[in-house]
């Protein structure tokens, strides 16, 4: 899911509508998520990760076409992946928007570890370092 959701994000950042995304990232509105995860279990929380589907995958059917890709490789079930994928987006853009401090610069090198699938947890970690000290 996190590379899906960082490749999704890369290719739209570096279009020309891009600049909605990077200001979501960069204004601070994501990190409370990060901050407080017991915040994702609000409708909010899912709403906002509707929200960013929709810009990611340019709406409903980019949006079912993941949710099929998944299911196929996860073999967890499309309704399952359907109420999943919102919160599990609006956690991934909290933590990148908190890891990330408000510059916009360090998302190209942040992205492209998550995008490639390879050290996913080495990023992570990093980011989890910066939020924890």
């Amino acid at each position: 899911v996190i590379p899906a959701l960082a490749r999704g994000l890369q290719e739209k950042l570096s279009g020309n509508d891009g600049a909605a995304l990077t200001s979501l990232l960069t204004g601070g509105a994501l990190n409370q998520f990060a901050d407080n995860p017991a915040s994702l279990a609000t409708p909010a929380a899912a709403q906002q990760g509707e929200g960013i589907l929709n810009q990611l995958f340019s709406g409903g059917d980019g949006v079912a076409s993941l949710v099929s890709s998944l299911a196929g490789n996860t073999g967890i079930g499309s309704g399952v992946l359907q109420k999943m994928l919102p919160v599990v987006a609006t956690l991934v853009m909290g933590f990148i928007s908190k890891n990330i401090g408000g510059d916009a610069t360090q998302l190209t090198g942040l992205l492209g570890t998550l995008a490639g699938g390879g050290g996913i947890l080495g990023a992570l970690k990093g980011a989890a370092g910066k939020l924890f000290g």
